[in-house]
């Protein structure tokens, strides 16, 4: 005997928010100043190519080289990605929106301590300006 899953029937939930209440934290995130920071965010991370020097050695190995090239394949596309994730969880819940602020904050400081301690093959002075 063949057994199937139920067929998936969406239920939105809802709940109240009020922006008078200090309390509420939903409305304190949901503010235009909150959109705001989100849609301005610069997310350096997802842009490397715009901080590599325009003018860059000739003994280059092609591995070098194929790094260099990577480099733009994560620019913008990349960063509207992250700003949509970002507002698809602040419409979520307050607690998945700041578990993802978390989580992205953790991720920029492992990629700063790679930076800083030579870990990641671009940080090599004739990489980034």
């Amino acid at each position: 005997m063949r057994v199937y899953f139920p067929a998936r029937e969406p239920h939105s939930v809802k709940f109240r928010s009020d922006s008078g209440d200090p309390g509420d934290s939903c409305a304190r995130l949901f503010r235009e100043e909150i959109v705001h920071i989100i849609d301005s965010l610069k997310l350096p991370r997802y842009g490397l190519s715009l901080y590599q020097e325009k003018t860059l050695p000739a003994d280059l190995a092609p591995a070098e080289i194929k790094v260099l090239d990577d480099l733009s394949r994560a620019g913008p596309r990349l960063k509207g990605f992250c700003r949509t994730n970002l507002f698809k969880r602040l419409e979520s819940s307050v607690h998945a929106f700041l578990l993802s602020v978390h989580r992205h904050v953790l991720r920029n400081e492992l990629f700063i301590h790679a930076l800083e301690n030579f870990v990641l093959p671009l940080t090599q002075p004739c990489f980034c300006s």
